[in-house]
């Protein structure tokens, strides 16, 4: 079994058997905290600048696919866009599907977009991956 592979098993192993052993939200986050050090002793910064990279990562993969929804939101309304226009009643089989199911795909595309891209914890996990990481940890023990 790889190194890799090892960290992310007993990292899993660690914050499920925190989250349900402790009784208090301070007691999870110092067990938590000393097995982040733990890991960072044992296996060096490199660890720690590894997370903080995923945790970059993470949050720019969710911004791309914001951001193509966005487009994909702006294209489908186009398309409604058009069928509207083009819209009689001799072919109304035809085009009042096309405005109605891309009418739909724009707006929850667009609401997928919006919602993401004002997202407070993404742009801070991208800017301050240690705070979101705080952020998602504290998250996870709330809830």
């Amino acid at each position: 079994m790889s190194d890799t592979t090892t960290i992310v098993d007993t990292a899993t192993n660690t914050i499920n058997a925190i989250s349900a052993n402790s009784d208090t939200f301070s007691e999870a986050v110092q067990k938590f905290a000393s097995f982040m050090q733990h890991l960072a002793e044992k296996y060096g910064s490199t660890i720690v600048d590894t997370v903080l990279w995923v945790a970059r990562i993470e949050a720019l993969s969710i911004i791309v696919y914001s951001i193509a929804a966005g487009i994909i939101s702006y294209l489908l309304f186009r398309l409604a866009r058009k069928a509207y226009n083009n819209f009689t009643y001799t072919k109304a089989d035809r085009y009042i599907p096309v405005m109605m199911i891309s009418g739909a795909g724009s707006f929850l595309t667009f609401c997928y977009s919006v919602t993401n891209l004002l997202d407070v914890w993404l742009w801070v996990m991208l800017f301050n991956p240690q705070l979101g990481i705080a952020g998602k940890v504290m998250t996870k023990f709330l809830h």
